[in-house]
């Protein structure tokens, strides 16, 4: 979607994270790169976890205050 419509993802407030042992690391971080080569504006990270609730309570809470700090924003 980002490759077909980059215009209409610049103004989306993207946040993108992964466990370094998920299985899904490979699709994150191919999507990663496609973000940087349309230059749109995100926030990557990946952590030393896999896809499990260990992991999810770490990340969750900071996805919320991260999306709540643009939605103030936007305001």
């Amino acid at each position: 979607m980002l490759t077909r419509a980059p215009d209409g993802a610049r103004g989306l407030a993207l946040r993108l994270s992964c466990g370094e042992s998920d299985r899904w690391i490979g699709p994150n971080r191919a999507l990663h790169a496609s973000a940087d080569a349309l230059h749109l504006a995100h926030t990557y990270d990946e952590a030393p976890f896999g896809h499990d609730w260990e992991y999810w309570q770490r990340i969750v809470p900071e996805h919320v205050r991260w999306h709540a700090e643009r939605l103030r924003a936007a305001k």
